[in-house]
């Protein structure tokens, strides 16, 4: 009986410990795409202001990174980049004036 209570418990250990391995990878691609959005987010607000693609790998996964500009016209120029790897994407906007 105390052999099959404690298989119960390292098999919620196990599980618990598997769950939580996966949220911190998901935690760490998070981060890592936010940061490449912002990157680019800089990057436009400095300097060329054209639309655009590339891909980017970084902590394990591969980012497909896309930009697009909309000029303000007297307002301020919009920018939102939009970060997206297999079953995850985030986007960031910001502005900046002309």
């Amino acid at each position: 009986m105390a052999l099959g209570v404690v298989a119960l418990a390292a098999g919620a250990v196990a599980a618990v410990a598997a769950t939580s391995g996966g949220l911190l990878v998901a935690a760490r691609r998070d981060a890592a795409a936010s940061s490449l959005a912002r990157e680019r987010l800089d990057a436009l607000r400095g300097g060329p202001r054209d639309d655009g693609a590339d891909t980017v790998a970084a902590a394990g996964a591969l980012f497909t990174r896309t930009w697009t500009t909309t000029p303000g016209r007297g307002s301020p120029d919009r920018f939102v980049v939009t970060l997206a790897w297999p079953g995850h994407g985030v986007a960031l906007a910001s502005e900046a004036l002309p």
